[in-house]
C-alpha cells in the first residue's frame, strides 16, 4: 500500500532531521535515507517515493528513469541532498588507512626525526 504524499513526506524529513544517535559512527538520520537503507528499512516508504516521484513524469519520454537521489530532491528541494553523492559517502578505515593517515598528519606536523 502506498503512504500518501503528505505522510511520505513527513516521514522523510522526520529521518533527514534525527540527530545523531552517539555512536561511534556518529551517524544521523539522513544516513539512514540512502537508497539501500530506506528499501531495508521501509520498503513501502522506498515505493511510495518511487510511486510520488513519477506520478507527473512522462513514462513515453524515453529518458533514463530518475535515481532515488533525485526522486527525494523532486519531493523535498528545501533540503540539503548533497551528502547523498558519491563524495559525500562514509565508510570506515581499515587498520592501515588509519596508520597511514597517522603518518600524513605527522609529516604535515613537521615530524621530522632527521
Amino acid at each position: 500500500e502506498i503512504i500518501p504524499a503528505d505522510a511520505t513526506k513527513a516521514a522523510l524529513e522526520m529521518v533527514y532531521r534525527t540527530p545523531p544517535d552517539g555512536s561511534e559512527e556518529g551517524e544521523d538520520g539522513r544516513e539512514m535515507l540512502r537508497p539501500a537503507s530506506v528499501a531495508q528499512m521501509s520498503p513501502r516508504l522506498f515505493w511510495s517515493v518511487v510511486y510520488h516521484s513519477n506520478r507527473g513524469a512522462d513514462s513515453a519520454g524515453g529518458g533514463a528513469p530518475p535515481s532515488f537521489e533525485e526522486m527525494l530532491v523532486a519531493l523535498l528541494p528545501e533540503l540539503d541532498w548533497t551528502f547523498l553523492g558519491r563524495g559525500g559517502r562514509r565508510r570506515a578505515l581499515s587498520e592501515k588507512a588509519r596508520e597511514n593517515l597517522a603518518q600524513e598528519r605527522a609529516a604535515e606536523n613537521g615530524g621530522d626525526d632527521g
